[in-house]
């Protein structure tokens, strides 16, 4: 693999980092302009730096495990839109559970901070970062696939071999 392939597929992960971020920006004003369901008082409508520190690299892992940072994946966009929206239903179904555990008696008991973001975060916020997560990461690798397409076009980062014999 040449030097730049390399490049190419190494700049998917600071795309995706970037889309990570932007969702949950959209998910947090999203939940609270639509307000369809009433927000408490106690309830927070961001989710937060702390979500942000262990999601992030939960979903970059499981877009990894999804082959989803591999230049032969580049001309099947189908695959790509499953496998993100694959990737990021398994993330949010963990931040369900983990919001859900965090919300029982025994963690309430021991785990006061964990316990406190729990009974902060609204679940419909959640399902807007999902939602928003697949739009906005699979618009991202869409846009990428044809700035790729188009470099690969003119020449850049094409394989030349030349076979003798």
């Amino acid at each position: 693999m040449k030097k730049l392939q390399l490049f190419f597929t190494s700049l998917l992960v600071p795309i995706d980092l970037f889309g990570i971020i932007l969702a949950t920006i959209i998910a947090s004003n999203l939940r609270t302009a639509l307000d369809i369901l009433p927000i408490g008082e106690d309830r927070a409508v961001s989710i937060g730096l702390f979500f942000l520190i262990w999601y992030t690299p939960l979903l970059i892992l499981l877009l990894g495990t999804h082959q989803l940072y591999q230049l032969s994946n580049l001309r099947h966009r189908v695959h790509q839109l499953f496998g993100i929206k694959s990737a990021s239903g398994a993330s949010a179904m963990v931040l369900f559970m983990v919001v859900l555990f965090g919300r029982t008696l025994y963690v309430e008991t021991r785990f006061e901070t964990w316990s406190s973001w729990a009974f902060g975060t609204s679940l419909l916020t959640i399902f807007y970062l999902w939602l928003c997560n697949v739009i906005v990461l699979t618009t991202l690798r869409w846009v990428y696939r044809t700035i790729v397409k188009n470099l690969y076009a003119r020449g850049v980062g094409s394989l030349r071999v030349l076979l003798v014999g």
